[in-house]
């Protein structure tokens, strides 16, 4: 995931708008003993935060490193980062995950690889097409933080307002050890206080 020359505009709608993306609905009731959200997130806002957060120095390669190190989502751990800013929290991470599985599998990673794939080739025309890939991939990550406001049912948070990017970036969910995950909550958290929402 890359952030780098983001236009305002990029990005396209999501025809499932209507669907909890395979989330189960709770028809609009709270779960027993919790205060749930289920209005929609507001993506633009997240997308502007996503853009700021990640533009800090350092949190880009902390990010791009942990997408390779151990698969994790650079998507998914913003939009909790995100979420945590407004002492909230969601139910479910695995519920979140499962929302935009099939997104992030058959649409965002195909595009990365070929993008990777094409880093190389010196021909301009496979750079002018490279490019054009940057862009959709760009795109096809911010239909994903679309999918992410759409499918989060939401918990309040207390007042530890980074409770779910330790959920989610911890070594009982990716292979990682517990100093690795400390060395970039550190970097992470260290600049969130600096990003307005």
């Amino acid at each position: 995931m890359k952030y780098n020359n983001i236009r305002a505009n990029t990005g396209a709608g999501y025809a499932g708008k209507n669907t909890r993306a395979g989330v189960p609905v709770w028809a609009g009731q709270d779960l027993p003993g919790h205060q749930t959200g289920l209005r929609k997130m507001d993506a633009k806002a997240l997308w502007k935060f996503t853009v700021a957060f990640y533009g800090r120095p350092g949190v880009a390669p902390v990010c791009l490193d942990l997408q390779e190190k151990c698969g994790l989502d650079v998507n998914l751990l913003l939009f909790l980062a995100w979420l945590g800013l407004q002492e909230k929290a969601p139910h479910s991470i695995s519920a979140l995950e499962a929302a935009v599985r099939d997104w992030r599998e058959n649409v965002i990673l195909p595009l990365r690889t070929l993008r990777r794939h094409m880093r190389e080739n010196p021909r301009d025309t496979v750079q002018s097409l490279r490019d054009q890939i940057k862009k959709d991939e760009l795109a096809a990550e911010r239909i994903e933080q679309e999918l992410l406001c759409e499918a989060v049912e939401t918990i309040p948070a207390g007042h530890d307002k980074t409770a779910p990017l330790r959920a989610y970036l911890s070594p009982t969910r990716f292979n990682l050890d517990q100093d690795e995950c400390n060395d970039a909550l550190k970097t992470l958290i260290g600049h969130l206080a600096r990003v307005e929402i």
